[in-house]
């Protein structure tokens, strides 16, 4: 895995108490370190509204009040009202239905709407209750007790039939986007589940799975709400909640509600009064009325937007944070310093070796064999420059990184310390599996020139960069990269 960890650093407008919102990112990972291309009349970022000084508040516990088992968070009161406005780079979501979303816009927008039964804390890596009030690992088997007296958007209540409902008739029979069915299977199996009481249910893997617990993030559906069209099949669910969809019809059990869509303009919702999260006197979550999230094209419209006051918080991309950190004494924004990002980005080669319904190869076949070999990869993986990257396209507020995880993970493997671009190498590898670079072009055991397609989000300035770098590193040693940004959110593709 190729990749690259970067730091957050948000701006929020000072008249506003924000969230800041990831999204877990896959492709080429940055670690998060403030520090290159700050001028010496500028104080170091690191040293104001730093990670290290936010207080974080004490861990939600579970409170029982007329029956009901809410989450009661004990962050400091706030002040109820008002409305958040943030933006989201793209051309708007393809779908609200979260069991069929392909990219992180529909992904992230139908997220706010449904929650799991488990999460996970962002800060310390830990598995915490959502929907879930508790859960219990005897061995293979996983037991999850569901909060009482929840209630979907509908005001109908939230039940263990919801949940088995979910995992057999939605995850374990592919519908969607099959890829949370995949990451559940073991040895060709699925797990099984079986209700215990009212609002207890069992998980068991065929055998022990450290992964699953996390897998349990997974959205819980309303079945009389879903159910009606994931009966007709695939066809039919996965037409089902487009953005064409009338807001007032959707039934969700997370913080908002579905207000208003208006195609690639803005997402708007407002707070759900049945939402299970309190504060510590006791009053329902979330503060905030309404949440807006307008649809800009790409990260230059995203600053434009900002610095024309159209929305309270933005992420800062490296390249920028310099200039904002000058204007900000005498600015209406204040900069944090949020340490590393959560997730990461990635390039991934398609190891997919099925056909279409004519039997046809969906990968052509003189590439498979190509992206199979793993000194193929590991000489891909030498012939890319993270160093480069992190100073020309991050400013230096960045680190390389040569791990699936992130550097904040609790996962993260330390001892690995990765490598510089050594295009000697990477010739080496592909030497030795056969490849001939010849006339400054690389060519297989067959005599085929090596060419490949790359693919990413059209919009996302930082990934569009990237992969021109990528495919500047990999014509060094001699393969053609054609490098094609599209509408979307994707990562980086091969």
């Amino acid at each position: 895995m190729l990749s690259l960890q970067k730091y957050d650093n948000v701006i929020f407008m000072k008249r506003l108490l924000g969230i800041f919102l990831v999204i877990f990112i896959i492709c080429i990972a940055l670690k998060a370190c403030i520090r290159a291309d700050i001028p010496q009349n500028v104080n170091k970022f690191n040293n104001t509204h730093n990670i290290n000084d936010i207080k974080y508040p004490d861990e939600n516990i579970n409170v029982v009040l007329n029956g009901v088992d809410y989450i009661q968070s004990k962050a400091p009161i706030g002040k109820f009202g008002g409305e958040i406005v943030i933006s989201i780079i793209g051309e708007g979501p393809k779908t609200f239905n979260p069991c069929n979303s392909k990219d992180a816009t529909s992904s992230t927008l139908s997220g706010l709407l449904y929650d799991g039964l488990l999460s996970t804390n962002p800060r310390t890596g830990e598995v915490i209750p959502l929907l879930a009030k508790s859960y219990k690992i005897d061995g293979n088997d996983y037991y999850i007790t569901l909060r009482r007296g929840l209630k979907w958007s509908d005001g109908k209540p939230i039940t263990i039939d919801d949940v088995l409902y979910t995992y057999n008739e939605i995850v374990f029979k592919g519908l969607g986007n099959p890829s949370t069915m995949d990451a559940m299977m073991i040895d060709g199996k699925l797990p099984t589940l079986s209700k215990i009481d009212s609002n207890t249910i069992k998980f068991s893997t065929p055998k022990p799975f450290a992964p699953f617990l996390r897998q349990l993030s997974y959205p819980i559906l309303p079945k009389h709400y879903f159910k009606p069209y994931s009966d007709k099949g695939a066809d039919t669910f996965n037409t089902f909640l487009n953005p064409d969809t009338n807001p007032s019809t959707i039934v969700s059990n997370g913080a908002f509600i579905l207000k208003e869509y208006v195609p690639a303009q803005r997402v708007v919702y407002i707070r759900n009064p049945n939402y299970y999260k309190i504060n510590t006197n006791n009053e329902k979550l979330p503060y905030i009325n309404k949440l807006v999230y307008l649809i800009v094209g790409d990260s230059n419209n995203d600053i434009l937007k900002f610095e024309a006051k159209e929305i309270d918080m933005i992420g800062l991309k490296g390249g920028n944070v310099a200039r904002y950190k000058q204007k900000e004494p005498k600015s209406d924004y204040t900069i944090y310093n949020l340490g590393a990002d959560t997730g990461t980005m990635f390039i991934v080669m398609n190891l997919n070796k099925g056909k279409d319904n004519n039997g046809k190869y969906y990968v052509n076949i003189v590439k498979q064999k190509w992206f199979d070999n793993k000194d193929f990869r590991k000489a891909i993986d030498y012939a890319i420059d993270r160093k480069s990257m992190v100073q020309n396209i991050a400013f230096g507020v960045a680190e390389p990184l040569f791990t699936a995880e992130s550097l904040n993970s609790i996962y993260l493997n330390k001892n690995i310390k990765g490598h510089a671009k050594n295009k000697e190498k990477a010739l080496e590898l592909l030497r030795n599996a056969g490849f001939e670079y010849k006339h400054n072009k690389l060519y297989d055991k067959q005599g085929n020139f090596v060419e490949f397609d790359l693919y990413t989000n059209a919009g996302n300035l930082e990934r569009e960069a990237i992969g021109v770098m990528i495919k500047q590193d990999l014509e060094d040693i001699g393969i053609k990269v054609n490098f094609k940004p599209m509408i979307g959110t994707w990562q980086l593709w091969v």
